[in-house]
């Protein structure tokens, strides 16, 4: 499984709320007064509540769909045609666009693309809304095969060194060992966060390419306050515009912080002193 990074990890049960969309153009038309008001594609449709679930523009190669969400103006209009098309813009599926809601003032609009006629077609698809056959909307979307050569992205962190107890406002040094695989030269981002309100607390910006490790080192200060306190260390990669988290490129560390006078006085938890950036490639 892979997650996209928000501006922050935003504690990372929630990590997915929000997402960067893929590119939209949407049209309006004065004859009958027909307006799209929004336009994405997503893992469904919440009927209760009338919002698209799992918003995003990339979909693994296994999905069972993607689904087309449209939000446009309530009118008698009944003439709604979505056209869904391949990475080599070849017309790969269309059918009727469905409403699954309405109101006095709008109606939300859906249209789902079978598993099985993207699963081998990887790259970036578009997807068009036609109103009495004018196109009113268009949206992008990437399909992907992340365990596969045109993906080649992977990370994770393997090992984690870091002080168990320390003084308060006392500068600590955290070492994290990476593995990468990338098949192009990729930016990733190592750092340490605050999974309590998830804040950033320091990171590196990198660029590498090809298989191997790479050791990353931080020092920050300790709190101000005796307790314990949990850290979450994180590798993000970039691709495609979009920041990106594997299965194991997030770890938890407990740190300990001990009653007694440190070297400084902070008022700040977890304020970052020094980046080591130089990497010890390992």
């Amino acid at each position: 499984m892979i997650m996209q990074r928000t501006g922050r990890v935003a504690v990372f049960v929630v990590f997915v709320v929000m997402v960067s969309y893929g590119s939209a153009v949407i049209r309006s038309r004065a004859s009958g007064g027909v307006e799209v008001y929004d336009v994405l594609t997503c893992m469904g449709y919440d009927s209760s509540y009338h919002v698209p679930v799992g918003v995003r523009d990339y979909f693994e190669n296994d999905s069972p769909h993607v689904t087309l969400w449209a939000n446009m103006s309530r009118t008698d209009v009944e003439n709604i045609t979505v056209l869904w098309f391949s990475p080599e813009g070849l017309l790969a599926y269309s059918e009727a666009g469905s409403t699954v809601y309405e109101s006095s003032y709008w109606r939300g609009v859906t249209s789902e693309l079978p598993g099985d006629v993207f699963s081998s077609l990887l790259g970036v698809w578009s997807v068009e809304l036609l109103v009495d056959d004018e196109l009113m909307a268009g949206y992008s979307f990437n399909v992907i095969d992340k365990e596969g050569e045109e993906w080649g992205l992977h990370t994770r962190i393997l090992d984690l060194e870091s002080p168990d107890k320390v003084k308060p406002n006392t500068n600590f040094t955290v070492q994290i060992t990476v593995y990468y695989k990338f098949s192009n030269v990729t930016v990733l981002t190592p750092g340490l966060w605050n999974p309590l309100d998830g804040s950033l607390i320091v990171e590196d910006h990198d660029e590498l390419e090809g298989e191997g490790t790479k050791v990353y080192g931080f020092t920050v200060q300790s709190p101000d306050q005796p307790g314990d306190y949990t850290i979450d260390a994180a590798v993000f990669y970039l691709y495609d515009g979009e920041w990106f988290i594997d299965d194991g490129g997030l770890t938890s560390f407990q740190l300990t912080v001990e009653s007694g006078a440190g070297l400084l006085s902070q008022e700040n938890l977890m304020v970052t002193v020094t980046v080591l950036v130089t990497a010890i490639v390992v």
